[in-house]
């Protein structure tokens, strides 16, 4: 298991990989959509983690996080933002994105929960942060899959009835597309208000 020990990060859990290894790659050629500060670049990785990615402070893992509908990009960052204190600016912007990818992961509920996933938490924010150790079995498994440098993963939102895209910054390189085509201003508040979104 990749957890944190006094020398550092351990190597990648062998039957992980090899349990991922034996899922077909699937290429992307299509649009997703992205939520940021109104001020933010859309197409710049992070290293800063998240469900899918532990942060650098233990791995240095670059991802972009979208989502395949406006939707699940919407719900992830709006129910990420109404449990600040105090609450941020309204005003996001939701981008469109261009993106093609040659190798990705599509996982299924029923896949993650093979992979060690449990769908009973995995709409919580259990994973690992800035300075925390060890990562969760998602940050795991995205690691394990930039480790085997696929471009991306498709998996379900955590927070809405869909399918996220998460791009491997180190994986997704100058051959593929990833253009920004649209943007918009949403005042996140009001959309979760109409949509009825939990804040969990």
């Amino acid at each position: 298991m990749a957890s944190t020990s006094e020398g550092g990060p351990k190597p990648h859990e062998p039957a992980l990989l090899e349990a991922l290894a034996a899922f077909p790659d699937e290429a992307f050629d299509g649009h997703v959509f992205r939520v940021t500060r109104r001020s933010a670049e859309p197409v710049e990785f992070s290293l800063n983690g998240g469900r899918w990615a532990p942060p650098s402070t233990y791995l240095s893992v670059p991802v972009l996080y979208t989502g395949l509908t406006r939707e699940a990009a919407l719900a992830e960052v709006a129910s990420y933002l109404a449990l600040l204190s105090p609450e941020p600016a309204r005003i996001v912007a939701l981008h469109r994105l261009r993106v093609t990818a040659r190798r990705v992961m599509r996982l299924t509920s029923t896949d993650l929960e093979r992979l060690g996933v449990d769908q009973a938490t995995y709409p919580q924010r259990g994973y690992a942060r800035p300075g925390q150790a060890p990562p969760s079995r998602s940050q795991e498994v995205g690691a394990a899959l930039a480790f085997l440098g696929f471009d991306g993963l498709i998996a379900p939102s955590a927070r809405w009835a869909g399918d996220n895209l998460i791009l491997f910054g180190d994986n997704h390189g100058l051959e593929h597309e990833l253009e920004p085509v649209e943007r918009e201003e949403v005042d996140w508040r009001e959309w979760i208000d109409d949509v009825g979104l939990g804040q969990n």
